[in-house]
């Protein structure tokens, strides 16, 4: 399997570094057409990568070398956040015989998946989807 590859492209117009997966054809920060071969300022590997990769290349040259030693210092996670699908199909699984989602059970599940999130964020989210119902105090029901 192909190593997933992200490249830092400077704007000629506007000036300002973007991340991207292949050659953009505009800027998206002031919409001016790249050339054929955009000046690219470097690569990443991971989202994190480019993310970090983009701040540096926007910021002056003379605060550069701060922001990358202060950047060097936060700790990234070990893994990235579960996609939705699979979080969902964790809160599926996490129901009991009745098909009623417990706080327990859901809180069980954000720590398997190592999400910082809290029980009453997650399902909030997921009852404003209309995916599930609550039917009492720490207890929710899927609507199939």
């Amino acid at each position: 399997m192909s190593e997933e590859r992200w490249m830092v492209v400077r704007c000629a117009s506007c000036g300002r570094c973007t991340g991207h997966r292949k050659a953009p054809r505009t800027c998206t920060r002031c919409g001016q057409s790249f050339p054929r071969d955009p000046d690219v300022v470097s690569y990443a590997s991971s989202a994190g990568e480019l993310q970090r990769a983009v701040a540096v290349a926007n910021t002056p040259e003379e605060l550069r070398e701060e922001l990358t030693a202060r950047m060097g210092r936060v700790v990234e996670p070990e893994t990235e956040a579960p996609s939705p699908a699979s979080l969902l199909d964790a809160l599926r699984e996490a129901t009991d015989a009745s098909g009623v989602l417990e706080h327990s059970a859901v809180h069980a599940v954000l720590v398997a998946k190592g999400m910082g999130q809290t029980v009453e964020d997650l399902m909030a989210m997921v009852e404003g989807e209309g995916l599930v119902i609550r039917s009492g105090h720490g207890r929710w029901q899927f609507i199939e």
